[in-house]
């Protein structure tokens, strides 16, 4: 049976009414004829973002990526690969950081630290291009040092740097520009 209100094409499922015309006659008194229905298009679908196969949650994505829209401390945009399950926490300044037994730090640190193929020294600092701090790719990483000679005369200047180059001569930053 097709619901009695005439516009309506939906299955009956009480007093001849499908199931929205007849919560708004229990909630209102009147199923509102005149009145179009709320559409959820979408709600038995999937997600929305681009290659992501799990089912629909809320305002078109699934649970992760609406989840990641609605708490992102900077914009993220909902779209980006979804991460694997990695146990570490966000903490107050936005990183992820670990404590575990394998993996103890900022993640955007490790996973410099593994590119480079040795732990960071005193003075490195690791940037994120993009402002994201929870973006930790290695394409969005940057290197920065901190550490400068303490005297301004160009002669310890000219030493800094050569000591600069043979520190990081071992590493994919050497001999690229900018």
């Amino acid at each position: 049976m097709i619901c009695t209100v005439p516009i309506c094409k939906k299955t009956v499922v009480a007093k001849g009414y499908c199931n929205a015309h007849y919560q708004r006659l229990r909630t209102v008194g009147d199923v509102q004829a005149d009145k179009p229905l709320r559409s959820f298009q979408g709600a038995t679908s999937g997600c929305s973002v681009k290659g992501c196969g799990r089912s629909h949650y809320a305002h078109g994505l699934c649970q992760a990526h609406d989840q990641r829209q609605r708490t992102s401390p900077n914009g993220l945009q909902p779209d980006r690969p979804l991460g694997r399950k990695t146990g570490g926490h966000v903490n107050k300044q936005g990183y992820r950081v670990f404590n575990t037994k394998d993996r103890k730090g900022a993640e955007h640190r490790l996973v410099m630290a593994e590119y480079l193929g040795r732990p960071l020294v005193k003075g490195e600092t690791v940037h994120h291009a993009n402002g994201e701090r929870l973006d930790n790719r290695i394409q969005n990483l940057e290197l920065w040092t901190s550490s400068h000679p303490s005297g301004q005369r160009v002669v310890d200047k000219i030493q800094w740097a050569i000591e600069l180059l043979d520190q990081y001569e071992d590493t994919p930053y050497y001999g690229t520009r900018a």
